[in-house]
Formats: structure tokens, C-alpha cells, sequence
């Protein structure tokens, strides 16, 4: 059933009405078809599938956010579990997506993180660290996708100099993958020659 229990429909129902459902009712429609009816049936068809689609997403949204705010308070709380990667997810999905706020406050969260992971065996710090350094040098992409790489170029960013806060002098050190990470590109250029 497409209903919640108390007789609301859900956004899975809302978008069955859409799709099969809707389909076999206008198949079943006599002829000739009132051509205002459809226009309107197809109409509204159409605003409901925005809608849940909408609902869909902002309750994606809020079970990212959810969840590293669950994951921020672990870290604050120096309670990490012996399993990371649930911890990590839902930061980094953040920290590529979220708007300013938010990301801020999942970098810093992830900065604090790598501090508490550096002893960790396997050490999650390295995959962490390419994948922020992934995310600030996106390849180039169609103008649609422009802005969502922003937003991830500008959280990978936030990472990093949240890195830098919560290291100081000794960032490079503690994490030496960024440093590897800041160096490939130089190390994979030709040298220059003099003229």
C-alpha cells in the first residue's frame, strides 16, 4: 500500500498513482476522451510527481544531515566507533553538499576525527584526505553540474583549512597523505627548462 497507516499517502504511493496506476486509468478511459479531462488529469499528474519527487529529497537531505550530526557529537564526545566508515559518510557527504553552515561545521567534525583516527589500524585518514583533495579539483563538467561542484570544491576547502586549525604547524606531519596530495601534481609536471 501506498498509505502511512492513518490514511495519508506516502511519497512511494504518491509516485505509483503517478506511474502504473495512472497509466492503467487513462488506458481505461472511454472513448472518445474528454480532451479538457486529461489535460487536467495529466496536469496535476504532473505537480504531484514534483512534489514527491521535492519530499523525497529534502528527507534525504535531513537523514544526511541527521546522521552527521549524530557523527559531530561521537567526535566531540571522543566515543568513536570501532567501525569509522559511519561515521565518516555522513561528514563528507556534507562537507561535498551542504550548504556553508553545515559544511563548516561537518569539516571541522572530520578535522577533529583524522586527530582521533591517526593511531587507528587501518588508518582511514588517507582515503579521507584524496577523496577531500578529489573534491577541490573536480574535472570540469557541464554547466548543470557547475554549481554542485562548487559547493563541494568549497567544503573540500573548509576540510582543509579546518585540517590546518586543528594541526597547526603540524598538519604535514600528522597527515602525511595531504602532503603527498599537494605534491602529485608538482611531481607529475615535466620540469621547466631554463631559457
Amino acid at each position: 500500500g501506498g498509505g502511512g497507516g492513518g490514511g495519508e499517502l506516502s511519497v512511494q504511493g504518491a509516485l505509483q498513482l503517478c506511474s502504473s496506476l495512472y497509466d492503467s486509468w487513462e488506458a481505461s478511459l472511454r472513448l472518445p476522451p474528454n480532451a479538457a479531462v486529461r489535460t487536467r488529469c495529466r496536469e496535476a499528474r504532473t505537480q504531484l510527481i514534483g512534489a514527491a519527487t521535492a519530499v523525497a529529497s529534502m528527507a534525504d537531505e535531513l537523514a544526511i544531515r541527521v546522521a552527521a550530526a549524530a557523527a559531530e557529537a561521537l567526535v566531540a564526545m571522543n566515543a568513536m566507533p570501532q567501525k569509522v566508515s559511519p561515521v565518516i559518510k555522513p561528514l563528507m557527504r556534507v562537507v561535498e553538499c551542504a550548504p556553508p553552515v553545515p559544511q563548516q561545521r561537518a569539516a571541522t567534525a572530520l578535522a577533529a576525527m583524522l586527530r582521533v583516527t591517526i593511531p587507528k589500524t587501518p588508518c582511514p585518514n588517507p582515503k579521507v584526505l584524496r577523496n577531500v583533495c578529489t573534491l577541490l579539483l573536480p574535472p570540469s563538467a557541464s554547466a548543470d553540474r557547475h554549481e554542485a561542484l562548487a559547493r563541494a570544491s568549497h567544503g573540500a576547502s573548509r576540510m582543509l583549512t579546518a585540517c590546518c586549525a586543528e594541526f597547526g604547524d603540524q598538519v604535514f606531519s600528522s597527515l602525511p597523505e595531504l602532503w603527498s596530495q599537494a605534491t602529485a601534481g608538482l611531481a607529475s609536471r615535466p620540469p621547466a627548462h631554463a631559457a
